[in-house]
């Protein structure tokens, strides 16, 4: 019993001063060409990995054997979200990974508003931006834009689920 103590006691305390207080930073993976690019098959492994543990209808993603792993991650990933035109409208996927981290840290591109996305028409498919918050002196608030405002259009075009995710790109 002695024993066990001393040998866990000995091994948590080389554990403790075994670790290092220094960032470590990745290297980029080399592809078969030679670039320090990560391929689309790595990618879209990675995508695939996620989504099988972390998408709500992970059960209903198709067989990874009948997926082209080296197409582009986009094509790949609309390949697997689960019927994007009635159940998983509003999935979305980036390469923009900077931008990504800095919305995590909460630093936005921003034009100082909050919204929720609704169907305007029952599903039909004309979609209206509900405005619930307003940043105070942002340029949504300069812009006159009120919290409860629907916003039905962007450039004069009406947001509809099928132009939905082109007018905010």
């Amino acid at each position: 019993m002695k024993k066990r103590i001393s040998l866990g006691l000995i091994l948590f305390v080389l554990a403790l001063t075994s670790c290092k207080d220094t960032a470590i930073t990745p290297k980029p993976v080399a592809n078969t060409n030679g670039s320090n690019s990560v391929s689309n098959s790595a990618i879209n492994n990675w995508i695939y990995s996620v989504m099988s543990d972390a998408y709500f209808w992970a059960s209903q993603l198709p067989a990874k054997a009948t997926l082209d792993f080296n197409s582009d991650p986009g094509s790949l990933f609309e390949k697997l979200i689960y019927q994007r035109s009635t159940e998983d409208r509003f999935s979305t996927i980036t390469d923009h990974f900077s931008d990504l981290q800095n919305s995590f840290n909460g630093v936005n591109k921003v034009f100082g508003l909050r919204y929720t996305v609704a169907y305007l028409d029952g599903n039909a498919g004309d979609l209206g931006l509900y405005i619930s918050d307003v940043i105070q002196n942002s340029p949504a608030d300069k812009a006159g834009i009120k919290r409860g405002d629907i916003i039905v259009s962007i450039d004069n075009q009406s947001i509809t689920s099928d132009n939905f995710r082109a007018l905010f790109s």
